[in-house]
């Protein structure tokens, strides 16, 4: 579940950087045809499964029940950060300096 929300964190960022700058958005295009798309996807992927990796390693044999409760909060405050920020408003949000 860690795993997840970081991997929806990471997701949302890194569309938001891809809509804003041009050149991450050439250099997530690893296929011309597919655009973006797939450099992003790969990225939430490999976030997912070093996060994954790394938790597995470090609650291998441990007892994690008194952490249950903050993970399913971490899980829920994740999905609803992800869902606001993934709204394409987001997306066309700017600040402008008026004088």
């Amino acid at each position: 579940m860690v795993a997840l929300g970081l991997s929806l964190q990471a997701l949302w960022i890194l569309a938001l950087l891809i809509n804003r700058i041009p050149a991450i958005a050439t250099w997530m295009s690893f296929v011309p045809m597919a655009g973006p798309v797939l450099g992003l996807y790969s990225c939430t992927a490999i976030v997912y499964l070093v996060t994954l990796l790394v938790w597995q390693g470090w609650y291998h044999h441990r007892d994690c029940s008194q952490q249950r409760p903050h993970i399913v909060w971490f899980i829920c405050v994740s999905f609803l950060i992800f869902f606001v920020m993934s709204i394409p408003n987001i997306f066309q949000f700017t600040i402008s300096a008026t004088s």
